[in-house]
Parts: C-alpha cells; structure tokens; sequence
C-alpha cells in the first residue's frame, strides 16, 4: 500500500513540476507596444558628393531635412 502512495505522490510531483503553478491563475495580457525609434539619417558632407552619387546624396540630404523637420515625441517625466 505505501508503494502505491508513493507511486501516485511521484507522479503528482513529477506533473506539478512540468507546468508553472502560477500559468493557471495569472491573465494571459499581451506586453504593451513598444514604437520603434527611427534612426537618425547620415549626415550629408560637401566631401561625400560627387558626380556620380549627387541624385543618391541629394535624396539623402532630403531626407536629413524630413527628418529634422518631423515632431519629436515627448518623453514623460518620471516623478521619483
């Protein structure tokens, strides 16, 4: 009789053991979205231009303008 007992209390350990207590009792939410930071476009230098990349650098320094010209997002202030 103690064989079975021990028996069936290994079996509930070993079965308790492969899934998290907690996964049953917690909201399954999702993690709130992150934005994506826009990185920066290069910097456009009168020595980076020549005459067969001026369309590509002209392209470039357009968007560098675009860019600086776009709003900034605020950060919130963290209050300690």
């Amino acid at each position: 009789m103690k064989l079975v007992a021990y028996v069936v209390l290994f079996a509930g350990m070993s079965v308790a053991g492969c899934e998290p207590m907690g996964s049953f009792f917690r909201d399954d939410k999702k993690p709130p979205q992150v934005e994506m930071q826009v990185r920066e476009p290069s910097a456009v230098t009168a020595d980076g231009i020549t005459g067969q990349n001026a369309m590509e650098r002209a392209k470039a320094l357009r968007e560098e303008m675009e860019f600086d010209l776009k709003p900034k997002p605020q950060r919130p202030e963290v209050k300690p």
